[in-house]
Formats: C-alpha cells, structure tokens, sequence
C-alpha cells in the first residue's frame, strides 16, 4: 500500500538534504542554511524575537561593564591583597559611630608593636587649597599629604622622581601628570616649586601616572607628611585624639589578619586608653582589606574615599539577571506559540529518515544563530549608548574586547547559553512530535497538556519579573521625587554661596557682606564656616560639671545665618544684634 502526501515544494525543499554527502561540516552547513531559511520565510516573527534578545542583551551588557568597574576597584595594586586600613568603631556617649578617620598615633605605634606590620601610611586632606606656580593660581581639592613609605605600599606609578626619597623632606610634592600639564605645560616640572595659600612653598620631587579610575584614593597631589610638623606639634601628631587621618597597613603574604585584629583590643589599652578615656569614649579598631574599601564602606564617615555600595551591585545584577530571563521566557514562548506551524515540517523529518538527535540540533542552530543575529545588534546598541551610560552612571566605562578578555569571554558564554536555553524547550518538545499523530493532523497543543502549562508558567514568570520591574522603578522615581522635594528645614532656593579663599578679603568679611546688602537684589547676606547639611569640624562638648561628653558636628556663624537661611528657631532665640554679648 502506497500512502501520497502533498506537501508544498518549498517544504520539502527546507527539510530535505542537497548533498549525498553527510560528513560534520556539510551537516552543519545544512542546519545553517535551513535555519536562515526559516528565519527569512517568517521575517516578522524573526524580527520581534532578535530585536527582543538585542534589548535584553545590550541592557544586559551595560550593567556588567558597571558592575565589573565597581568590583575591580583597587585591584591594580601589586599589594592590594595585603594592604588594609584601619577603621575605628568609636563608643561614646551610649552609642556607636563608626568611622574611617583614625588619629596619627595609629601608624607609628602599631609599626613597632606589631612585627607583623610591615609599613603603616598615614593619608591627611588638605581640603580644597589654593595652588599657584607664576601667573597660574587654581583652588584644588584633591590635595592629600602622605608618609613616605606610601609609594612602597600603593603602586602608584612614578613617571618621573625616585619612589624612595620623593616624599622624604618636608615641604615636597608629587603632582599628577595632569596637573604638571596644568601649571607647566610641556616643561619638566620636577625641582620646580608651587605655593600654598600664598605662603607656604612645596618643591615638586616626581610626576606619577593620573589614578585609575578605579582607585577609591583620588588625589593630583601627593604631598610630604612631614610638611605637617611644620603646622602642627610633634605632640599632637602623635595623640589617639585628633580623629582626621586615614591609615593603612601592609600585612606579610598570606596573613590572616583576624591574628592582627585579635592583638588590637590590648594595644588599644595600652596606648589609646589613658587619652580617650579623659573625654568618656574608647575605640575598637578593625581592619578593612582594601578591595572592600570602595563598596563596603557606605556606614563609614570622616572617609576620604570614592565610595560604592555593595547593595547596588546586587540590585543590578538582579535586575540584569531579571532582564536576560524576560528576554529568554519570551523567546521561548513565541517559538512555542509557532510550533504547531512546524509540526508538519518535523512530521516529514521523520518520515524521511530524521532522528531526534538532528531535529534538536537543527532547532537549537536556529536558536543560537537568533543570539548571534541579537549579540551583534545588542553590541552595536551598546556602542551607541555608551556615552549617555557613561554620563548616567559617572563613569568611563568602554568595551575593549582585546584589552577586557573577561568580557569577551563572558559575552561569547551569554550568547551560547542563552541561544542554549532559550532553545531547549521548543528543540526538545517539537522533536517528540510523532509523524503518525502529526500526519493525522492530531492537536499537540491542549490546554490541559503539560506543554500548555510549561508555557502558562513561563508567561506568568515573564510578566511577575516585568511587574516586579515596574514596580521597583515607580519606588525610586518616588524616593528620588522626595529627596528632591523633601523640606531639609532651610531655604534652598534663591540662594548663592560664594567661598572665600582670600585672607585679605576673610579680615574684611564684614565689610563685604554689608556692601553686597547695598544691592537691591540682595535681601540678606551672612558669612559662615559650613553650609547647612556640612560641617566645620567635628568635636566634643560636655555642659560645665557634666562628666557625659557629646560628639558634635560645628559650624560657625554670624547673626544673620538663621534668617538668611530660613531656618526655624523651636526652642530659645536666635543670635540677635540686640545683644552685643552674642559675639563672645
């Protein structure tokens, strides 16, 4: 008994081999070419299924260059694995504040009474300072002064000076490459001098290399610690009081510095102790491994570093984890919805001779080729919106597949495992397709079969992860809204603040803010160390006869700082003109 079927020519060609030969690369080369021919037969169906990976891939790709970025911090230091820096917690007053600045007694002392110390560095911010070489005069902020040992610790590189006496001598500077371009041009700026502040002279001893991008220490000038015994005593230097340096310590290879921690609460007794202990708080110093420093220090204040946050760089990869799966559930679900289209066509297959083995290869090379047509597309999505990422997220990220093998390498895995997943379930469930049922013209989908409610639990995954998405992007736009719009208790608005960095005019601060009230645009004017939300300085108070003491954070004012400002008066009065007594 003979059995005729009619199917269309253009079927049967799609299905059937054009070459006797059934060697590997022919084989491939006949998946490819039916998989291209597929994808060209159903162009709308190809194209919302390609276009859906590309966004899902290139959303994908942007969040894992942020997130490589903020996890490479500081691992270009040859040491970094071995550098730590000590943080206090600072108990007081019943509570607890934790905080990155340290007092200058830390380094010296924990060198000698530690052989496991191999060097100490001290960091002290200099604060935003005025910098001038001939007729170049810049306010700079990133001005920090370090021990000497600092570039026998951090691999800063050194472009020109010598690492072991640049920062020796009192009064001596290492400046970035960019600021030597800044204040000297194509000259060589080394044994050329800069002037602080109009009075205070630092010769310039080496260049080094500008940071990376990703080092959470951001300074253009590195200067001599020893400058600070030039300002301040030998003593003070040497106190467990003054809370406004930042240490860090090189520990032997493969040391654990639990062993290092365990020895602190003894030494803190020893030498902090008989000090703290005058104003009602005591330390307990721990230590932070430098690569933590950037993204597990958000609880930490006084702290000069570029900070991230760990929690960040869970939430995206949460999100871009959400992202991939959107893009994949959708993908198998639009190739399931089209099954029943192809059910002939794997019918015919296995007529002629198709073993399961091939359909499942045949379907996943069409799925693979789909993530390779989205990879290529996402990539140049990723190209083109670079710039805009890079100035939403503050950084300079780029995609440099030689330099940045890790990416490459991760980009080439997404693709196969993506074009892997998201092919499985329709490879896997069209080649279980019998021809007898298929010929038949026999439904393969009920509602009530298990590949019915695969795909009921896939839609329902998609849009779960879609509403979640939504939802959480409704929350920070309204947490967003209201930092923005937040009343902070002062008026923000309308008002201007002008530093002055110039000793002439700070002795004739008086003078100049009753000049400006001479201008009608002008309602009010006052003149103040520190705006509101800032600080001066930090220090404790105690009430005369009190032995609690208080942490504060200070600024100072005149008069007309809480009028200017708007600020409400809830309890007592204000400063007033009225009371010449005020001023003492």
């Amino acid at each position: 008994m003979l059995i005729f079927l009619d199917f269309p020519t253009s079927l049967l060609c799609a299905m059937l081999p054009r070459t006797t030969n059934h060697g590997p690369d022919t084989m491939f080369q006949n998946y490819f070419k039916i998989a291209l021919r597929n994808l060209l037969q159903h162009r709308a169906f190809s194209l919302i299924n390609i276009s859906g990976l590309a966004i899902g891939l290139t959303a994908g790709i942007l969040i894992f260059l942020f997130l490589q970025h903020e996890m490479s911090y500081d691992r270009f230091h040859a040491h970094a694995d071995r550098i730590y820096r000590v943080v206090n917690e600072r108990h007081g007053e019943g509570k607890v504040f934790y905080r990155a600045a340290t007092p200058p007694g830390y380094a010296a002392t924990m060198k000698s009474e530690f052989p496991e110390v191999i060097e100490a560095v001290r960091f002290f911010d200099m604060g935003k300072i005025l910098v001038e070489h001939d007729d170049r005069r810049f306010f700079e902020e990133n001005f920090l002064l370090a021990d000497s040992t600092v570039l026998k610790v951090f691999s800063f590189e050194l472009l020109a000076g010598d690492p072991n006496t640049a920062l020796t001598s009192p009064s001596t500077v290492v400046i970035s490459k960019k600021m030597a371009q800044k204040y000297f041009g194509d000259a060589d700026p080394v044994g050329q001098i800069l002037r602080l502040q109009t009075r205070r002279d630092f010769k310039i001893t080496g260049v080094m290399a500008d940071l990376p991008e990703n080092s959470h220490l951001k300074f253009d000038f590195l200067g001599s610690f020893s400058s600070l015994y030039n300002l301040e005593s030998a003593e003070r230097l040497r106190n467990f009081i003054w809370q406004q340096f930042t240490t860090y310590l090189l520990l032997p290879e493969n040391y654990d510095s639990k062993k290092l921690e365990a020895k602190l609460p003894a030494y803190i007794a020893k030498y902090a102790e008989p000090q703290t202990s005058k104003f009602g708080f005591s330390y307990k110093p721990f230590l932070q491994p430098l690569t933590d420093v950037h993204l597990r220090s958000v609880q930490l204040d006084f702290d000069i570093a570029q900070k991230g946050d760990i929690h960040h760089v869970y939430a995206f990869a949460m999100v871009a984890a959400f992202i991939l799966l959107i893009a994949c559930f959708n993908f198998m679900n639009l190739s399931t919805a089209r099954a029943a289209n192809r059910a002939k066509e794997v019918g015919l297959r296995k007529v002629v001779g198709a073993q399961r083995g091939q359909l499942v290869h045949q379907f996943l090379s069409e799925s693979i080729l789909m993530t390779i047509l989205s990879l290529a597309i996402a990539l140049g999505l990723v190209e083109l919106l670079l710039p805009a990422f890079n100035g939403l997220t503050g950084k300079t990220l780029t995609l440099n597949y030689a330099r940045n093998w890790l990416a490459a390498f991760g980009l080439v895995s997404l693709s196969l495992a993506v074009g892997i997943l998201a092919g499985s379930y329709p490879a896997f469930f069209l080649s279980r397709f019998q021809p007898v049922n298929v010929l038949k013209g026999s439904s393969f989908f009920s509602p009530r079969g298990t590949k019915a409610g695969l795909r009921r639990i896939l839609v329902v995954t998609q849009f779960t992860i879609s509403l979640a998405l939504i939802v959480g992007t409704f929350i920070v736009l309204e947490q967003l809204h209201f930092l923005k719009n937040k009343k902070l208790g002062f008026e923000k608005e309308q008002i201007v603040v002008l530093p002055i960095r110039n000793d002439e005019m700070r002795r004739n601060c008086e003078g100049i803010k009753n000049e400006l009230l001479t201008r009608p645009e002008i309602v009010s004017a006052t003149v103040f160390y520190g705006t509101p939300g800032g600080m001066l300085a930090g220090d404790d108070i105690r009430f005369p006869g009190s032995p609690t003491h208080w942490s504060t954070y200070m600024i100072l004012l005149d008069r007309d700082y809480l009028k200017t400002f708007g600020m409400e008066i809830i309890a007592g009065r204000g400063f007033s003109h009225e009371f010449s007594t005020d001023a003492d």
